[in-house]
């Protein structure tokens, strides 16, 4: 197992003790406490070592007094170490709570395989709770895994099997029976697109749902010139805003040449936005996305839209995979957009804020630490 195990040393003379540790195969990283104070339970802990090395040969500190409230207090192994301990010290070492005591004043053979033992039972904690660790990991990602199974089965049994037969039972009418009545078979051929629209939709969503449960949780960032992205956005959602009859604007700071962010990230937070606000504005409605420098340190993402909006106790809910909401159009909602975008704007490091009130619109704010 690769670690180090994290050792506290107690004693104005910290060398015999780093001394003592040099003779042992163990990667160490080593915290020296020389002047121990009425504080020293919140020092130690601030350092959260797994062994404590506690010099008895200490004179403004009675180094027993010391033992007896860290054993008390702090759930940590103490050794307590001196040049030549007595075996009244000794006795009254192991009464005060220590796991050891040993002699390092000679070449005490017996004190350092006893010191090597405490060592090695570290050594056995540390791996089994590193063991532990990544047993954890892997069965929370089973645990994701059949979670994302079972929704894109959801998806793929039921929500696309809908929209799949209307079209095989329509197309099927079509070449069985013929449709002379070209204003019936308009109807039929537009209701045949309808189908088709909500697969493509699912279809989208479900790569969605895919990429929320399995992204990467790390950030490619690099030099990023906010002012393409943008207009990337912009032309990819044109298209939806038009059909709606919505106005569509974008607003970008043309400093923002070289903003080290990840591309494909913040391409997906702010394409994600403006689609769902596109998707709750009403015909005639508008639409804007405005990115800016907020600080030095800060990019601004805001995406603002005239739609019907969302009571204040509710907005809590975009932020859940539960929550489907129908667009003014009769879209089909499935609760995914927002999540993810919140994922990436953590990931980000960044603050994402909903601003909204029924009938009002609503803005959404990302601000992004940028380098």
């Amino acid at each position: 197992m690769d670690y180090k195990i994290i050792i506290g040393i107690i004693s104005p003379n910290p060398e015999p003790a780093q001394k003592l540790l040099a003779g042992y195969e163990v990667k160490t990283d080593v915290k020296i406490l020389e002047n121990p104070d009425e504080n020293i339970y919140q020092q130690i802990l601030s350092d959260t070592p797994e062994l404590l090395l506690l010099d008895l040969d200490m004179k403004e500190t009675d180094p027993l007094q010391v033992c007896r409230k860290l054993t008390s207090e702090v759930p940590i192994p103490v050794v307590l170490y001196g040049d030549q301990p007595s075996e009244d010290t000794v006795q009254s070492g192991f009464q005060a709570g220590a796991d050891e005591v040993i002699s390092i004043g000679t070449n005490d053979t017996i004190s350092k395989k006893r010191f090597g033992r405490v060592l090695n039972q570290i050594k056995y904690k540390l791996d089994n709770r590193q063991l532990s660790d990544q047993l954890r990991e892997k069965t929370r990602l089973l645990e994701a895994s059949e979670a994302l199974k079972k929704r894109i089965l959801k998806i793929v049994g039921h929500d696309m099997r809908n929209p799949l037969n209307g079209i095989i039972g329509i197309t099927d009418l079509i070449l069985s029976e013929g449709i002379e009545n070209q204003d019936e078979l308009k109807q039929m051929l537009q209701l045949v697109e309808n189908s088709g629209e909500n697969l493509l939709d699912l279809v989208n969503k479900l790569l969605e749902v895919i990429k929320s449960e399995s992204y990467d949780e790390s950030l490619f960032l690099e030099n990023t010139d906010m002012v393409v992205l943008t207009e990337k956005v912009y032309q990819l959602q044109l298209p939806s805003a038009r059909k709606k009859g919505i106005t569509l604007t974008r607003k970008v700071d043309p400093e923002l040449k070289a903003v080290r962010v990840d591309p494909a990230k913040v391409e997906h937070i702010m394409g994600d936005l403006v689609n769902n606000a596109i998707k709750f504005t009403p015909t005639e409605g508008r639409v804007s996305l405005e990115i800016s420098r907020k600080d030095r340190d800060t990019l601004e993402i805001i995406v603002e839209d005239t739609g019907i909006g969302i009571q204040a106790a509710s907005i809590h809910q975009l932020t859940q995979k539960s929550n489907n909401r129908m667009g003014t159009a009769g879209e089909k909602g499935h609760g995914i957009g927002i999540p993810v975008v919140q994922k990436f704007v953590k990931l980000h490091g960044g603050d994402f804020h909903i601003e909204s009130a029924k009938d009002q619109g609503t803005t959404f704010k990302v601000n992004l630490p940028i380098p």
